[in-house]
């Protein structure tokens, strides 16, 4: 709580922080998305912004969940499904699936992300 505020009253202490957290997490990102996306799940991925907010989140939570949310993603694609809405959904839904609580909730959190962004 201590910490949040601190943030919250020096904005530029804040930005300075999200930067270093995209700098250390990209290159998970860019390393689990290698190993355990396929190549059109990837491509898919890399050219909506809103999965790949939701695959750089995952990085955030460890090579093990990025690896079962890769999983079924692929499964969904290999399926034929290419349409964006339905992908985004469906990557909220394996997030609230998860069996995680904290997980489960970062779909809700994602959720509204996505409807603030374009």
């Amino acid at each position: 709580m201590l910490f949040r505020s601190a943030l919250e009253d020096n904005p530029e202490l804040k930005s300075r922080l999200h930067d270093l957290i995209a700098q250390i997490m990209e290159p998970q990102f860019i390393d689990s998305s290698k190993r355990y996306l396929s190549d059109e799940a990837r491509q898919i991925i890399m050219n909506d912004p809103k999965l790949y907010f939701n695959f750089a989140y995952a990085s955030y939570q460890g090579p093990g969940w990025f690896q079962k949310f890769a999983k079924k993603f692929n499964q969904k694609v290999e399926e034929g499904v290419t349409d964006l809405d339905t992908l985004r959904d469906y990557a909220l839904q394996i997030r609230k699936e998860s069996g995680n609580w904290i997980i489960a909730g970062s779909g809700n959190k994602i959720e509204k992300i996505f409807d603030a962004m374009p």
